[in-house]
């Protein structure tokens, strides 16, 4: 609101500035700013239209494996750890704050997702087939109901949930069930459920079923070396 503090120039139509009260509170106006607008709810009484400071977006991302330090530039981290990202225009390393120990430094970009993103979450396996999936799942330190999400192999915008199961006749084994996008946005496995983001349907299903549990295993991923 720099023009409030400055002496119009020679030339320029001057700004006639009052205060006016209204249910005890006093409102600077302008008679001819047009940054002034007056108020419908107020009978002929203007008040300030300002143009305050847009929020900064903090850009946070989650470790998904752990890193550790090569040297005093970088920053050490273990899987789970979150950190602000300070720069992210060397390439392939980011420029973060710790925010739990505050340190500053550079941590490899693929070690690393968008806190948002569906590859922070446990439950997300980004380069697993099918296959991979039921070996995952079957292994015995796995109950029933867990369970895994992955890119599907013949969607490339949808996704398959594999699950581990039990009956009487097949005792454990793995379902699978496909995540299907819409053209709007949004995914289903039910066109009856339809929910906004693939986290959203991954979590309410947990909560529907209850048998839903996370996996009990390590991503499975290549790491490129930086």
């Amino acid at each position: 609101m720099g023009n409030l503090c400055c002496t119009p120039s020679q030339g320029s139509p001057a700004k006639n500035f009052h205060k006016t009260s209204f249910e005890g509170r006093t409102s600077i106006v302008s008679d001819s700013n047009p940054r002034y607008h007056p108020d419908p709810k107020r009978n002929n009484v203007d008040v300030v239209r300002g143009r305050g400071p847009k929020p900064v977006r903090t850009r946070v991302v989650v470790a998904q494996y752990s890193y550790m330090a090569r040297d005093a530039n970088d920053v050490t981290f273990h899987k789970g750890d979150t950190m602000e990202v300070l720069d992210d225009s060397d390439g392939d390393w980011l420029k973060v704050r710790h925010l739990t120990t505050n340190n500053i430094g550079y941590i490899p970009e693929n070690y690393v997702a968008e806190e948002s993103a569906v590859q922070s979450k446990d439950w997300f396996m980004e380069n697993v087939s099918r296959k991979e999936a039921d070996k995952l799942l079957m292994n015995n330190a796995n109950s029933r109901g867990t369970y895994l999400v992955r890119p599907s192999e013949h969607n490339p915008e949808g996704y398959s949930l594999s699950v581990k199961d039990w009956d009487d006749q097949r005792g454990y084994h793995v379902k699978h069930y496909k995540i299907k996008p819409l053209d709007n946005g949004g995914f289903y496995i039910s066109t009856n459920n339809v929910y906004p983001t693939l986290s959203a349907l991954v979590e309410a299903y947990a909560r529907i079923t209850s048998l839903l549990k996370l996996p009990n295993f390590a991503k499975q991923s290549q790491i490129v070396e930086t």
